[in-house]
């Protein structure tokens, strides 16, 4: 039984943060139909500019976490401005093209990062309690909060504000919302923008150990 409760506890903490990076994912596949494999570069890549701000540049880690999800949003908005250009593109090739910005993405961090492995400082500390046979720490409980946070928030948006009834709209009938005058090139890289922070995000809460 303590095992099964070690085993849980550890799954619901890294589910979580799996959980927000794959809610960027559906968005950006929901808001124009392609399947974004740029999500799991984005995720190392936000994880590597925290790390390389923290541990190199000696940056707060406050700051240092937004360069992170900033980076992650900047990548993704790019991602949407691409697919924009790339509408009469066959939708497997889009796919293709993504999952190219992972593979370059994996190529800068693996020149970034030394050749040991390296764990950046946890922006919730390092104190933590046992529980069974689990070693709770600040960190996994900061994590887990935050990502339900996101989630709330997301939810919030995209079902009490007049941004995400536009969003809904677009996921519904994207030809009928652009014949209601709504800016589809603006939504389509803003819910880009945003899968990308939630990438970073992600890449930079599983990245501490």
């Amino acid at each position: 039984m303590k095992i099964f409760m070690s085993a849980l506890i550890i799954g619901v903490f890294l589910g979580t943060i799996y959980g927000i990076m794959a809610l960027g994912m559906v968005a950006s596949y929901r808001i124009n139909r392609v399947v974004n494999l740029g999500q799991a570069g984005l995720a190392a890549g936000g994880a590597t500019v925290y790390w390389w701000m923290t541990s190199v540049w000696g940056a707060p880690v406050l700051v240092a976490l937004v360069g992170g999800v900033v980076f992650g949003m900047a990548i993704g908005a790019a991602l949407g401005l691409a697919n924009l250009r790339m509408v009469t593109w066959p939708r497997g090739f889009v796919m293709i093209f993504t999952l190219t910005v992972t593979l370059l993405i994996f190529a800068w961090t693996d020149k970034v990062l030394p050749a040991a492995q390296v764990s950046p400082i946890s922006p919730f500390g390092t104190k933590g309690w046992n529980v069974g046979l689990t070693y709770i720490t600040t960190h996994q409980v900061g994590t887990l909060l935050t990502c339900l946070g996101v989630a709330l928030l997301a939810s919030w948006v995209v079902r009490r504000t007049r941004t995400g009834m536009y969003v809904r709209a677009i996921y519904d009938d994207p030809d009928g919302a652009s014949t209601l005058g709504i800016p589809m090139g603006l939504f389509v890289v803003g819910v880009w923008a945003v899968a990308g922070g939630l990438a970073a995000m992600a890449g930079i809460l599983v990245s501490p150990r």
